[in-house]
């Protein structure tokens, strides 16, 4: 008697890859046009210069970090620092690339837990 069947709804339509690649996002558009212009004015004084700052403002504001970094390879950081920078605004459009890159970065510093009292 009166069996009623109810049609089923409409299959969900599926996102474009833009669309999803959109969502995926951190930065709008236009934050990306701001950090990558901060980054052009930052590294107009060299390389050296923006990781050393970035060191140097790193180690004003937590102490440890001075005590964790070896002054012979403090240059060496400021550089590495600033490849990383490079890399990170290379990829500002993927931010899934970033956070590997990131995860990897933390990794590697995941053994001076120990020896030199870093925190996670």
């Amino acid at each position: 008697m009166g069996s009623s069947t109810s049609t089923p709804p409409p299959p969900a339509k599926s996102k474009k890859p833009a669309q999803k690649a959109a969502d995926n996002q951190i930065l709008t558009s236009y934050q990306k046009v701001i950090v990558r212009n901060a980054w052009r004015h930052m590294s107009q004084k060299g390389p050296s210069n923006c990781g050393s700052t970035i060191t140097r403002r790193m180690m004003a504001r937590k102490s440890t970090i001075g005590e964790v970094l070896d002054r012979s390879t403090l240059d060496y950081h400021n550089i590495q620092i600033v490849e990383f920078l490079q890399k990170v605004m290379q990829m500002l459009d993927e931010p899934d690339k970033i956070s590997k890159l990131c995860q990897e970065i933390g990794q590697k510093h995941a053994k001076y837990r120990r020896t030199k009292g870093m925190k996670v």
